[in-house]
């Protein structure tokens, strides 16, 4: 009996609790992001239960934070939503709008008029010169276009007036 007290003992003794997070581990993971992609819908009866959400690949969030007023106006839209999950709510600090109607997108800010060219500023800082943009189009608009990399503007949208 005082063998198998002594063999507890001491085996007890080499097993070493496992070490805490350290504290800039902790922060890494909580500020670390996530991402979602798929498509922006606006469901839901009105006036009382309509929200946006993300279908995707893994099925669909609800979406919500600061952004819903940006992407509700990009429904229909092929997106990559950057942010956090909060339980069943995803919670975006950012985005990438993919595509609009199958067709690839130029999102930016409008900078301002240079000659017969308008300036659009977008989201990776490239400035791209628009020709032939309609005249509702004003500075400081956050919106996207499609046509030819020119970009001569077929089709648009206002994602922030």
């Amino acid at each position: 009996m005082r063998v198998l007290i002594l063999l507890i003992v001491a085996s007890a003794g080499c097993v070493a609790p496992s070490p805490a997070p350290t504290p800039s581990a902790a922060a890494a993971a909580a500020t670390a992001g996530d991402s979602v992609a798929g498509t922006l819908r606006v469901v839901g009866s009105a006036p009382v239960n309509v929200r946006l959400v993300i279908q995707g690949a893994g099925g669909s969030s609800n979406v919500g934070g600061a952004l819903t007023g940006e992407l509700r106006r990009l429904a229909g839209a092929e997106v990559t939503l950057l942010g956090r999950r909060q339980g069943a709510d995803f919670v975006p600090t950012d985005y990438r709008v993919r595509a609009i109607d199958g067709r690839p997108v130029t999102l930016g800010t409008v900078e301002g008029r240079d000659g017969d060219y308008l300036r659009l500023r977008t989201m990776s800082g490239e400035l791209v010169y628009l020709v032939a943009s309609p005249g509702e189009i004003r500075s400081g608009q956050k919106i996207w276009v499609q046509g030819p990399q020119g970009v001569i503007v077929q089709s648009f949208g206002t994602v922030r007036p």
